[in-house]
């Protein structure tokens, strides 16, 4: 069921262990991250995203949540009961002229 999560913990191990797959991965993450955080900017120009906050604030929250959300998938969270903090997650980056 979260085959995605053994991957995820895969690349974290390479992230520390390995210099050459870290580097690929910066460059890569690099290109994600400006398009990430570009698409947050153009839906803030939309009006769907806050406007109070900076899009790469936005991006890097998200990020630390997703983080977060592998850890505790990692460690045998059950993933009904984070569907609660997800919703609070999407609403708290939603605009609320929406």
């Amino acid at each position: 069921q979260f085959d995605w999560l053994a991957t995820r913990l895969e690349i974290a191990r390479k992230l520390r262990h390995d210099p050459e797959f870290s580097r690929g991965w910066a460059e890569r993450s690099a290109e994600l991250a400006a398009a990430t955080t570009e698409r947050l900017h153009r839906q803030k120009q939309a009006g769907r995203v806050r406007e109070d906050v900076p899009a790469d604030v936005l991006h890097c929250y998200l990020d630390l949540v997703l983080d977060g959300l592998v850890a505790r998938l990692a460690s045998g969270e059950d993933p009904q009961r984070l569907a609660a903090v997800l919703d609070l997650v999407e609403n708290s980056v939603r605009s609320a002229r929406r």
